[in-house]
């Protein structure tokens, strides 16, 4: 009969901050990459994880990006086969589905619900863009660090286990490298990040200059945990050019973009027209050269009250403005329906996708 657990103890409540702290260190790391260590770290994967030789060379570059430049130099030779789908087999099976099989249903809802809020989310939230990559296979502090505590806290007979003695060094190595690419013969393999910059919610954020930033310059832009284009990210808000974060798909980091620059000043500087207001919402059309395009629907979010700018209607019908939408009613009533539709797209896929499989 398996024994099911209901409430941690205090005792191991207590080992969280140290769980926490330890993977918060291993994703926040700056200290650039121990090669004897990372070398260690590489060759493991091969031989334990991959059941393979290590590689004949383990290359050590300054960034993910360099790694990938370098791997689409090795594109057409013996060396790029298809490792991914074995790394991802061996590893899932040997690992993964250990640990959920034999770990994770002994767990109640109560007890998932406690370790996530208390370890999981906060690691996350706090380091969820600082990875190590290897193909089909993402790793983040967050997961290792849950599982690590599961095991070792919760579960300490099965640390005893070869299989979970395994997953125990390959915590340890993981936390020696940061990103890499594994051919057959050959290992790409990122330093770690140089500077790691956020916010006082310990989101990745960074004003005029890149959030994460690589030794040979490499970086991304985030506001606020939400990744941006360098064009804004940067440059001053008042140099950002407003017309290109209106070409921005993602919606999330369009409406991040707008806010760094300011919805007023972003709305005054396409000479937006206001065509209706109904309390906080406002509906406009934008200018932008010498092209009246829209309508576009401002909000702001009840609970966190952040300012939002949404494009609305099928504008593309109608040389660039939908005026079957006159009024803010109208535009929050096609906003309810796009996402209805989207919500049975996704599922008619989904259902689709699970038919063919």
């Amino acid at each position: 009969m398996i024994k099911m657990i209901e409430k941690l103890t205090q005792e191991q409540e207590k080992k969280i901050p140290e769980y926490l702290d330890k993977w918060l260190k291993a994703g926040l790391r700056t200290e650039t990459t121990n090669r004897i260590e990372g070398t260690a770290a590489i060759n493991f994967l091969y031989e334990k994880i991959l059941k393979m030789d290590k590689p004949k060379h383990i290359i050590f570059l300054d960034s993910p990006m360099a790694c990938q430049l370098a791997a689409n130099l090795l594109k057409g030779s013996q060396l790029f086969l298809q490792l991914d789908s074995q790394l991802t087999s061996q590893l899932t099976s040997q690992l993964t589905s250990q640990l959920r099989s034999q770990l994770t249903s002994q767990l109640t809802s109560q007890l998932t619900s406690q370790l996530t809020s208390q370890l999981r989310s906060q690691l996350r939230s706090q380091s969820l863009e600082y990875f190590s990559w290897c193909p089909n296979l993402l790793w983040w502090p967050g997961w290792t660090g849950f599982y690590d505590f599961v095991l070792n806290e919760v579960f300490p007979e099965k640390a005893k286990q070869a299989e979970f003695k395994l997953f125990n060094e390959l915590c340890t190595h993981w936390q020696n490298v940061h990103y890499y690419l594994l051919f057959p013969e050959i290992a790409l393999v990122s330093d770690f990040p140089k500077e790691i910059n956020r916010d006082e919610s310990n989101n990745l954020h960074a004003e005029r200059k890149y959030a994460i930033e690589y030794r040979d310059g490499y970086g991304f832009c985030s506001f606020n945990g939400v990744r941006v284009p360098d064009f804004v990210g940067l440059n001053a808000a008042h140099e950002v050019d407003t017309k290109k974060v209106l070409e921005i798909e993602n919606t999330e980091q369009r409406a991040a973009s707008m806010r760094y620059i300011g919805l007023a000043k972003f709305i005054d500087s396409l000479n937006a027209e206001e065509i209706h207001s109904q309390g906080k919402y406002k509906l406009y059309y934008l200018n932008v050269e010498n092209t009246k395009i829209g309508p576009y629907l401002y909000m702001v979010c009840p609970s966190t009250g952040r300012e939002f700018l949404e494009g609305v209607g099928d504008a593309e019908k109608y040389d660039n403005v939908d005026p079957t939408i006159k009024t803010c009613e109208h535009a929050l009533m096609w906003r309810a329906q796009r996402a209805s539709k989207n919500l049975m797209t996704k599922f008619t896929d989904s259902k689709n996708w699970q038919y063919k499989a």
